[in-house]
């Protein structure tokens, strides 16, 4: 299956300054085969090991060289290492020293292009207390499979390319929504939608859902020895089901302390099976620096997983996603979150922000908020036609004053394209732009090329 990434590693590879590349996100997003598929497609000459098979003695020595590192790889691989080698240390958690080590090919050997990845990577940094080597090794965060990389996968490119060139014809609006329903089930867990692929069986996906699942609850015991698992279990069973709601710790498990949940909550972070949203007074740009990190909320890796966890059938689902807003409305909220969580990444890994007023008179939210060049844009997700629209009310009366003036919104709903305008305080317009679920990448990638 195509990936996005393909590109950026190419992009990567041929860089007069390449740093070795840290790939970093959760377990079974496919990171390895990433890997794989990118040296296959670019007949790069790959050099693979595993460091949970394979640990360098090299590594350990108190007077490293990194001439005895890339010579231990030759006798692992085999293999001589030229200017059309991809050096790939898979695992790579499983040695943390090699972490550290991975500066030297910068400062020494550069000329090797060097990739890593590992499973539960964060939480084996924190665990050996090993910090990257900053300024000698570059990251790219992989995400599950986006709707787009979806409909590649199963061969309805032409969708694709009307969804990211922002040009889909009304008569194709129902043909995409009906792949969204699908993609809102399966999720995008690379083996999920290769199992839907060769199967067609949404039964199947259904086991692979649970399969990946349980790997992770498998993973529970190395998060770290202090950590009790029934806490975990209890507290990862519970997300699932407060998706998108400001975080009250007790509510995901009564019996529980709340210091214990956030402990928990932290752990699931950094093994980013979570993605935090964080509050953003929204006072500026850039919007991180006005946030407030003790009001948040979180959304799952995966909305496929999300599903599984909720056990629904493909039938209800089915015949519920046209209708009942509350099946489909946190699961809109997830999938706009889920693709937006990837548009700015920081250090601290993917995130979104959202703006809250939490009062008595006038409350209101806004789902998601990010900055289009200097302009903040509030983003609301909705279930299509109809309702006031009150937290853009209430937001465009609040921030009326800030710098460029916030005038226009997006919202996200099952809906064909279509605008609308809301008056608000001293007879001013706030311009709404309604845009289809399916169409935020395609949202995203206007607003980058904009920036170019």
């Amino acid at each position: 299956m195509k990936r996005k990434y393909t590109q950026t590693l190419n992009s990567w590879f041929k860089r007069s300054d390449r740093k070795p590349l840290i790939l970093r996100g959760a377990r079974q997003v496919g990171k390895s085969t990433l890997v794989r598929i990118f040296a296959e497609e670019f007949k790069l000459d790959l050099l693979e090991i595993n460091l949970e098979k394979n640990k360098f003695k090299s590594l350990e020595k108190d007077n490293f060289k990194i001439d005895d590192w890339i010579v231990e790889i030759e006798l692992i691989c085999q293999k001589k290492i030229t200017s059309r080698s991809l050096l790939f240390l898979d695992e790579i958690q499983a040695q943390p020293i090699a972490i550290s080590r991975l500066r030297y090919f910068y400062e020494e050997r550069s000329s090797i292009a060097v990739v890593t990845a590992g499973s539960l990577l964060e939480i084996a940094l924190h665990q050996n207390e090993i910090s990257f080597p900053v300024g000698r090794v570059s990251y790219l965060w992989v995400s599950p499979m986006s709707f787009t990389e979806y409909l590649d996968a199963v061969n309805l490119s032409r969708y694709k390319e009307m969804i990211l060139d922002n040009k889909i014809p009304e008569f194709a609006h129902q043909h995409i929504q009906d792949e969204v329903k699908k993609y809102f089930y399966i999720g995008g867990m690379p083996k999920a939608v290769q199992t839907y692929i060769d199967s067609k069986s949404f039964l199947a996906v259904r086991e692979i859902q649970n399969e990946i699942l349980q790997s992770y609850y498998n993973d529970f015991p190395k998060y770290e020895k202090r950590a009790h698992l029934d806490k975990l279990n209890s507290i990862f069973q519970n997300i699932p089901f407060h998706l998108g709601q400001k975080v009250i710790y007790q509510k995901l498990d009564p019996l529980l302390k709340s210091a214990d949940i956030k402990k928990c909550m932290v752990l699931f972070q950094r093994a980013n099976l979570i993605t935090p949203c964080y509050h953003t007074s929204a006072s500026d740009v850039p919007l991180r620096a006005n946030i407030d990190s003790t009001v948040l909320k979180y959304y799952f890796l995966d909305i496929g997983l999300v599903n599984a966890v909720h056990n629904f059938s493909w039938s209800e689902f089915d015949s519920e996603f046209e209708t009942s807003f509350v099946t489909k409305g946190f699961l809109a909220e997830q999938f706009i979150a889920q693709h937006l969580s990837y548009y700015e990444i920081n250090m601290s890994g993917p995130e979104t922000l959202f703006w809250l007023k939490d009062k008595t008179i006038g409350k209101a939210e806004i789902d998601f908020l990010i900055s289009e060049a200097s302009k903040i844009v509030p983003i609301e997700v909705k279930a299509g036609r109809g309702g006031r629209l009150k937290s853009f009310e209430v937001f465009a009366n609040e921030k009326k004053n800030i710098k460029p003036k916030i005038n226009c919104g997006i919202k996200f709903s099952k809906e064909y394209f279509y605008n609308e305008k809301l008056k608000i305080e001293g007879n001013e317009f706030f311009e709404v732009l309604n845009w289809p679920y399916y169409a935020i990448e395609g949202y995203i990638k206007k607003i980058k090329d904009d920036l170019q």
